[in-house]
């Protein structure tokens, strides 16, 4: 048999991120393993159905497949687990010493999941044995059904065919084949070329003020950020910062008035970097302690560090600039990397911190996992990609960090969030129309 128990336990923890080619808004998702194509002359039928197979078959001779379809249910109001059953009677008709193995993952009432195991040591018309795995799931109130099956020379009784690699790969597909509830899904991703000619859509007034913070803090970040990176290079250069010193910390402020500074603090010693009206470092001058009126910004840094740094990459960047309402100040501790090559979108914590700097109000991560974007696409090619795609669990609206890095690598990123697309350039968060 195929291992029922070891299958049913992955098929509840496995979890990938992939996209498949389909509708702007599928109803069902999948990823498909790599060594699979569209089958050859599997035609269309009226209901939806897709076939893939591996390279070099076709739809009448085939070893091994994978098929997604859509069927009418036995009967009305029919659960997940009588279209398996179905399913089942239809083997058993053409193989009568079928072995089967029902295996209900999901039953809130109405029976949403269904998954079956079946082998078959010989048909009864044909020469040849079959295994495989079928799962049942309703989406958009539309029955579907999922099915990994391959064909084999007749075996003994009992006994299993499938290889571990076949099983592997048949149960990453049947997790990744999921109702769309969510865009953000495993499989569910929109079609890139649906994104990519997406109009804009209207924003909620509740988006509208999460965009607008959104567009405002990433361009603040990216301020500040390259305030200290200008100013790093000057000092470095200057031989202003001893390079043995024991590490301190840098504070990035940007005036409106477009008097900027940095200062690079190690014990009671600061050295202030100034910046001229183009932005560029103008001079630098010793200062014996930071002025009294940057101090809640400092320790509005050490407590934020103090409550632990939980982000991604082999380099860490801070940052903070005070909160929209004035109350308080927004302290990010960004992931970074030393490989020029990359772009860590995630994981980034931001902390609101009291207008002391001494307490904690909120501390949230940009993303669950790390994320990197390569900005060189497939090295394989001689071509840098035109966008990146990445989803986000973490809020309904893209991060600050989404437009901060955005600017700063001057990319578009896409952001697929549970029930929308959005499309972050150029300092600027547009929902689309998909």
């Amino acid at each position: 048999m195929l291992r029922t128990t070891q299958i049913l336990l992955c098929l509840m923890t496995f979890s990938s991120i992939a996209a498949h080619a389909g509708s702007a808004r599928p109803k069902i998702g999948w990823i498909l393993p790599e060594q699979f194509q569209a089958l050859p002359g599997s035609g269309e039928e009226p209901t939806f159905r897709r076939t893939f197979g591996l390279s070099g078959e076709d739809a009448g001779n085939w070893s091994e497949r994978l098929v997604v379809i859509s069927v009418e249910p036995p009967e009305s109001g029919a659960t997940a687990r009588a279209i398996v059953e179905s399913f089942a009677a239809e083997i058993r008709a053409r193989c009568p010493a079928n072995h089967e193995s029902m295996l209900p993952l999901e039953d809130d009432g109405g029976g949403t999941i269904a998954v079956m195991t079946w082998h078959c040591a010989q048909g009864a018309d044909t020469a040849r044995g079959e295994a495989g795995i079928v799962k049942a799931m309703t989406a958009g109130g539309t029955p579907y059904v999922a099915v990994a099956e391959g064909r084999f020379a007749p075996f003994a009784d009992g006994k299993s065919p499938v290889s571990k690699s076949q099983r592997e790969r048949w149960i990453r597909f049947l997790v990744s084949a999921t109702p769309c509830t969510q865009l953000s899904l495993p499989g569910c991703m929109p079609d890139p070329n649906a994104i990519m000619n997406a109009p804009a859509a209207p924003l909620s007034p509740e988006e509208q003020v999460q965009v607008s913070a959104a567009e405002g803090r990433g361009q603040a970040l990216l301020h500040v950020d390259q305030l200290a990176w200008r100013a790093t290079d000057y000092a470095v250069k200057r031989k202003l910062l001893k390079p043995k010193a024991k590490s301190g910390l840098f504070l990035a402020v940007a005036d409106d008035q477009g008097a900027d500074h940095v200062y690079f603090m190690r014990g009671k010693k600061v050295q202030r970097i100034d910046f001229d009206a183009a932005g560029q470092p103008s001079g630098a001058t010793k200062l014996d302690a930071l002025p009294s009126h940057l101090l809640p910004r400092r320790r509005a840094i050490e407590t934020a560090i103090e409550k632990g740094v939980d982000i991604c990459g082999n380099a860490a960047n801070n940052a903070v600039i005070q909160h929209e309402d004035g109350q308080g100040w927004l302290v990010y501790l960004l992931g970074a990397t030393t490989d020029s090559n990359l772009a860590i979108i995630g994981r980034h914590l931001r902390l609101h911190v009291s207008s002391t700097g001494t307490v904690v109000l909120s501390r949230e991560p940009s993303s669950r996992a790390c994320i990197a974007l390569n900005l060189r696409g497939d090295p394989r090619m001689d071509e840098q990609p035109l966008y990146h795609v990445v989803s986000h669990l973490v809020s309904e609206v893209p991060w600050e960090t989404h437009v901060f890095q955005s600017l700063t690598f001057d990319i578009p990123i896409y952001v697929i969030t549970s029930d929308a697309v959005w499309h972050v350039q150029a300092g600027r968060v547009v929902k689309l129309a998909i």
